[in-house]
C-alpha cells in the first residue's frame, strides 16, 4: 500500500489538474478513509510511540506519513478549495486528536503541515476548526512541548 500511495503522492504534487483528478476519482476519498483505519487501529500506546520505530512496526510508522503526506499533496493548492473541504469534513476532527496525542515532533510536524494546507484560504475550514476547539488543542500541544525542553 505504501507504494501506491507514495506513486499517487508523487502524481498530485504541485499538479492542480492531478488533484482534481484524485477526487473526481475517488482517490481523495480513500486516502481520507485509510487515514481514519489507519489512525484507528492504532492503540494508545501505539499512538504515543508512532515517532519511536521501536515501539511501532516501521510499516505502520511509515504509512501514517505517507498517508499525511499524499493528504497534504491533495490540498495543497488554495485554488482547490474542493479538496480542502472534502478532506476537512471527513478529518478535522481526527486531525485534532492526532495533534493533542502528539508526543514526538515527526509527527507533529507532518500533521500541522496537514492542518495547514487545510487552512489556507478557506473560511469554512477555519470555522470548523474553530468548532473542533483546535486552537485550544494546538495551545496545549505548543505548552506541552514548551514544557518538555
Amino acid at each position: 500500500m505504501n507504494a501506491v500511495i507514495y506513486l499517487l503522492t508523487t502524481v498530485i504534487t504541485k499538479n492542480e489538474t492531478g488533484q482534481v483528478l484524485a477526487r473526481q476519482h475517488y482517490c481523495l476519498h480513500s486516502i481520507c478513509e485509510h487515514f481514519s483505519a489507519q489512525w484507528q487501529t492504532l492503540d494508545d500506546a501505539e499512538r504515543d510511540l508512532i515517532d519511536d520505530v521501536v515501539g511501532v512496526s516501521l510499516l505502520q510508522q511509515q504509512t501514517c506519513y505517507n498517508l499525511i503526506t499524499a493528504l497534504s499533496a491533495c490540498v495543497s493548492n488554495p485554488r482547490n478549495e474542493l479538496d480542502q473541504q472534502l478532506c476537512a469534513d471527513r478529518l478535522m476532527t481526527e486531525i485534532f486528536l492526532v495533534i493533542d496525542g502528539c508526543v514526538g515532533c515527526e509527527l507533529l510536524k507532518h500533521t500541522t503541515f496537514l492542518l495547514n494546507a487545510l487552512l489556507d484560504d478557506c473560511l469554512s475550514n477555519k470555522k470548523m476548526a474553530l468548532k473542533a476547539n483546535g486552537l485550544e488543542v494546538l495551545l496545549s500541544c505548543l505548552i506541552g512541548l514548551g514544557s518538555q525542553s
